[in-house]
């Protein structure tokens, strides 16, 4: 039993059969074309990530008399101080809520000398752990005297190399 021959691109063989996996030839891709030149349309960013990425952007600032640069979110919050300071109520209370709601307090931070010896076993043997997974830093962070429950810090962190 022949197997039907390969149709070139000009002339369709008559014995060619379309069907699974053998598209007609008149609606091939042509050699060189892909099917979809453009791509995939980008995703558009939300209004949450173009906030953000602006509020991250780096502005340059006189302070002093020097040129600093800063994010707009430093220049906004630093502004919001000097705007406080200078009596307006509003700004003021801006700031206090906000210093309330993004500062340690102590639901937040623990004094590691008031724990017990098997919470600071466990604690001891969890930074250990992360160690030896190469995760976090070194224990020696615990013993410092106050722990966040913030993530634990990668390698580079402890290293300062952020």
């Amino acid at each position: 039993m022949s197997s039907p021959r390969k149709p070139t691109d000009s002339t369709p063989a008559k014995d060619y059969e379309v069907g699974f996996r053998r598209p007609p030839v008149a609606t091939r891709f042509k050699p060189g074309n892909k099917g979809n030149p453009n791509g995939r349309p980008k995703k558009r960013p939300t209004v949450g990530q173009i906030i953000e990425a602006s509020l991250m952007t780096k502005v340059t600032v006189v302070e002093n008399g020097r040129s600093k640069a800063m994010t707009a979110q430093e220049v906004i919050i630093r502004k919001l101080t000097l705007d406080a300071a200078g009596g307006d109520k509003r700004a003021v209370q801006t700031l206090f809520s906000l210093r309330d709601r993004y500062q340690d307090s102590n639901e937040t931070t623990l004094d590691t000398t008031d724990l017990q010896s098997d919470d600071r076993k466990i604690l001891d043997d969890y930074f250990a752990a992360l160690q030896r997974n190469g995760v976090g830093g070194s224990s020696s962070s615990f013993d410092s005297g106050a722990v966040s429950d913030e993530q634990p810090s990668t390698s580079d962190d402890a290293e300062g190399n952020v």
